[in-house]
């Protein structure tokens, strides 16, 4: 995760600025009233990955109501990953090849003040997280952070 804070767009793989410009998309979009998934459903039917936009959005209303609060994420255009978008990102990454990670860095994103995670939300959230995952690594676009840079040799 910490590879990532700070780091350029470009620096990462395809399936992870998707889902990054898809996650600023979606904080824009609620921020200002708008449809979240009307907002980003154009780029996910271009991509082919239409499919993954419901259990997107169910996954970012989780996490909206947990610590978080509101996503407030960088607009889309914005040149570097934040903090939270590094988190968020590794999260996609771990969904795909370290499961027990993911579920744990969900637990703590949705724990409440009242001091702990409802079970059912901490299921919802972990299964659209790797639905998601799923059909975005089905059209080659698996959320990779760094990992596209590095095999490149740069």
């Amino acid at each position: 995760m910490y590879e990532l804070i700070d780091q350029p767009v470009n620096a990462i793989g395809p399936g992870s600025r998707l889902l990054l410009w898809a996650m600023r998309g979606w904080a824009q979009a609620r921020a200002s009233g708008t449809c979240p998934p009307g907002a980003i459903a154009p780029a996910f039917l271009h991509c082919g990955v239409i499919a993954a936009l419901p259990d997107l959005h169910r996954l970012m209303l989780l996490l909206e109501g947990g610590e978080l609060e509101r996503l407030m994420l960088p607009p889309p255009g914005a040149p570097r990953i934040d903090d939270i978008e590094a988190v968020l990102l590794q999260l996609w990454a771990d969904a795909l090849s370290r499961p027990h990670c993911a579920r744990a860095t969900l637990s703590l994103m949705l724990c409440r003040e009242s001091g702990g995670t409802d079970r059912a939300e901490l299921d919802a959230a972990f299964t659209a997280l790797g639905k998601v995952a799923t059909v975005l690594l089905g059209k080659g676009l698996a959320p990779e952070g760094l990992a596209a840079r590095s095999s490149a040799g740069t």
